[in-house]
């Protein structure tokens, strides 16, 4: 479904847009990810995760590379696919509008592409997927949990039926059990509508959790891409390390059956 070849990005360090001491943030960036899978990009803070996560989904351009969606380039799948692609970022009251209600923050995609008349009936049953009560609706961001309104942006994303979602660092600033609970609710959705997923994090263990192929990102390079059932088999000194570091974690969950 989506194909990256190549994509390489750049900053300038200085103050003037004329100086050549440019910051390479992304260098030669290639990898696919199939339709139904859900790919984890792992990377410590200034690898470069969210400025190729920019990138994927359009919202800033590569100085070298493409970036293909069913072999069309992003606008122009964007433009054929209305609600078709969604965005969770990490900063979750940023994302709302904090004069909207609930109801009004999922209604904005739905109204967006002219669901009008359906609307209500899409959001009682996302309600009910995401455990949330229906008094929330008529509540604004300053009046629920952290927790509580990152699920309300979850919930946004996937009410336009999404083909593509990409949540990056989307359960970073959460608390160790509300992040649980999503990563279970984020594995059903999958399971239930094959949704592509682009996890971004630097959260190893929730990456292993969740997705079925990790990237590890150092320094603006893949450098290494395997399957999750796998890792034992990594090879690369970045990915051992961040291995090691949830290995006793990974080892007693997989003897409970977590993974």
């Amino acid at each position: 479904m989506i194909e990256v070849k190549r994509v390489s990005k750049s900053y300038s360090k200085g103050e003037y847009w004329f100086r050549e001491d440019n910051q390479t943030v992304l260098k030669d960036i290639t990898f696919t990810v199939k339709a139904g899978e859900c790919v984890g990009l792992v990377g410590e803070s200034g690898s470069g995760k969210s400025t190729l996560s920019r990138i994927i989904t359009g919202l800033e351009k590569a100085d070298k590379g493409d970036v293909l969606i069913d072999g069309k380039v992003v606008p122009e799948w964007k433009k054929e696919n209305k609600g078709r692609m969604s965005i969770v970022f990490q900063d979750y009251a940023s994302s709302v509008n904090p004069n909207f209600t609930v109801k009004e923050i999922i209604s904005e995609p739905l109204l967006a592409l002219g669901q009008k008349n359906d609307r209500i009936e899409i959001i009682n049953e996302l309600l009910e997927k995401f455990r949330l009560t229906k008094s929330l609706l008529n509540r604004y961001p300053h009046e629920i949990s952290g927790g509580q309104l990152q699920r309300v942006c979850l919930l946004r994303a996937i009410s336009t039926s999404p083909r593509f979602l990409v949540l990056d660092e989307a359960l970073s600033a959460l608390d160790a059990p509300t992040q649980s609970q999503l990563l279970e609710l984020l594995t059903r959705i999958k399971r239930e509508s094959r949704v592509t997923y682009l996890f971004i994090t630097h959260d190893i263990l929730s990456a292993v959790k969740l997705c079925d192929r990790i990237l590890f990102l150092y320094k603006g390079e893949i450098v290494e891409q395997i399957a999750t059932n796998q890792l034992a088999y990594v090879q690369h000194e970045y990915s051992k390390k961040l291995l090691h570091s949830v290995a006793n974690v990974i080892f007693q969950e997989n003897k409970r059956g977590v993974f």
